[in-house]
């Protein structure tokens, strides 16, 4: 079977490339369907991208958080300051993080977590190692379900070496509609 594959696939680079030479009119068609076919490529997945974005825009969550210590997402250090989380739909698990002075921005995978009784106020909460903060999860007022942010490196290596116990620390934050 594959012998036959191989065969045919070049006999047709044999045409192809005497049609080349001839000048042959078949050859533009080929040209003209390969360049379609390239297109569509990558038209495909832009389109499917923004139908994605603009359905989710309708459902965006959006919360204001002002964090009073240096904090760690994934493998980004997030200095002191004032953040927006955007969480752009239910389906997509991304969490879009942005310094509202625009000096950092980052995109993050979450996953779901779910906790019996809702959330009483909108709140991040964090892991804390000795002086060093990683973000761990973020809730909104009256749900039950929230988003849950992956261990970085730095937090695994420390859960690994087992020296330091951890805290739980809370920060409450405002929701932007």
């Amino acid at each position: 079977m594959k012998q036959t594959l191989v065969k045919n696939s070049r006999k047709e680079g044999v045409r192809w490339r005497k049609q080349q030479a001839l000048g042959e009119p078949g050859l533009r068609s080929h040209r003209l369907r390969r360049g379609f076919v390239k297109a569509l490529r990558s038209v495909i997945p832009t389109l499917g991208m923004l139908l994605v974005v603009s359905g989710a825009h309708a459902q965006s969550d959006t919360v204001s958080v002002r964090v009073p210590f240096d904090f760690i997402v994934g493998k980004q250090v997030y200095s002191a300051g004032n953040y927006l989380f955007s969480s752009q739909a239910r389906s997509i698990q991304a969490v879009f993080i942005r310094s509202t002075d625009d000096r950092k921005v980052g995109l993050v995978l979450t996953q779901n977590c779910q906790k019996l009784n809702p959330a009483a106020k909108t709140m991040l909460t964090f892991d804390r190692y000795g002086d060093q903060y990683f973000l761990k999860q973020i809730w909104m007022q009256g749900n039950t379900r929230g988003r849950e942010f992956p261990k970085s490196p730095i937090e695994k290596k420390l859960l690994a070496l087992n020296r330091q116990e951890h805290d739980e620390v809370i920060v409450a934050g405002l929701v932007i509609y």
